[in-house]
């Protein structure tokens, strides 16, 4: 062998001696993460839920995660406790995305079952941050006549309505409601953070009668007929006093010796009298159940906005607006 080969060939025999050594594990690449992720989201979907919640988890203690990735990954890990009934866990997951983001939303076709478990976490969470001064974010109630429509802030989708405590952040927003693919409304509103803002909107030609304007109504129509029975009841009456009366006055003049013109005067003018008497109330009468006002039927459609500020920061604001913001898609 030639010397001056010799130090080419022990690099060499280095080289490959080294290639079969084993370094350190390398963190995954971000996509690895990604690919994680779809994991679980694919054993959800298949209702494989320990492995769903593992893989998501996984994700959490990955050092290499970013916030956005732990997001997915808390959510995901979230439901699938939820449905196996491990609530501790699923609990730990919603108050991690809550507390860092009091207003996340799970997507719109989660069940009910994790839904509502998520918006008793966010109350809690609410609450907790009230405590120590940290309130963020404001209720929002949303009423529609008709009901059972849908309610947009921004392009975030909050449900149907009646709408209550929907959690909403503070500041100027656009209020969207939709009722099917016909009509819109749409709304500019404030909110402010501890407070509430309440909206009532109508879309129908005019308004539903409220219960106090019905028992208003019953109330008045019930004391009106009652004044009119009264009348056509005392007609009859009036006129048998009248006649009564005159009579005895004629008596009083037989037996009594009373004076001929007093008596004449008497028997004269007692019956004319409960004659008149009876045709007034009757004419009361007729006029009465005449004028007997209609049934209320509700008035021209108004959309109605209150803004309540927190506890000892102003007084509540009141904005009523005609529906003409009732516009076709």
């Amino acid at each position: 062998m030639c010397p001056a080969l010799l130090p080419w060939l022990l690099l060499g025999l280095a080289a490959a001696d080294g290639a079969g050594l084993e370094g350190p594990p390398q963190a995954p690449p971000s996509s690895g993460l990604d690919a994680a992720l779809d994991e679980a989201r694919a054993a959800c979907r298949a209702l494989d839920y320990d492995i769903c919640a593992e893989r998501a988890l996984d994700v959490v203690a990955d050092k290499r995660a970013t916030d956005a990735q732990r997001f997915v990954a808390h959510g995901l890990a979230g439901e699938a406790n939820r449905v196996m009934g491990k609530d501790v866990e699923a609990r730990l997951s919603f108050r991690w995305i809550l507390m860092r983001d009091p207003d996340a939303q799970l997507p719109p076709d989660t069940s009910p079952k994790i839904m509502t478990f998520f918006e008793l976490v966010r109350g809690e969470v609410h609450d907790e941050l009230a405590a120590n001064g940290k309130i963020l974010g404001a209720l929002l109630d949303v009423e529609t006549v008709p009901a059972g429509l849908e309610v947009f802030l921004g392009d975030q989708r909050l449900g149907k309505t009646p709408l209550t405590d929907a959690r909403v952040p503070a500041g100027e927003h656009p209020l969207r409601i939709e009722r099917g693919p016909t009509q819109t409304v749409e709304l500019a509103i404030g909110t402010f953070d501890g407070g509430r803002t309440v909206v009532r909107a109508e879309l129908d030609a005019a308004h539903a009668v409220s219960a106090d304007e019905l028992a208003a109504y019953d109330e008045s129509v019930s004391t009106r007929d009652l004044l009119v029975t009264a009348g056509y009841v005392a007609m009859p009456v009036l006129c048998v006093a009248g006649c009564a009366a005159g009579l005895f006055t004629s008596v009083a003049w037989v037996f009594l010796n009373i004076d001929l013109s007093a008596a004449v005067a008497g028997m004269i003018a007692l019956p004319l009298a409960g004659a008149v008497a009876a045709a007034a109330a009757g004419a009361a009468s007729t006029v009465g159940w005449a004028t007997r006002p209609a049934p209320p039927t509700g008035g021209a459609p108004v959309h109605r906005i209150e803004v309540r500020p927190p506890p000892g920061q102003g007084e509540p604001e009141v904005i009523e607006l005609p529906a003409d913001p009732v516009m076709p898609h």
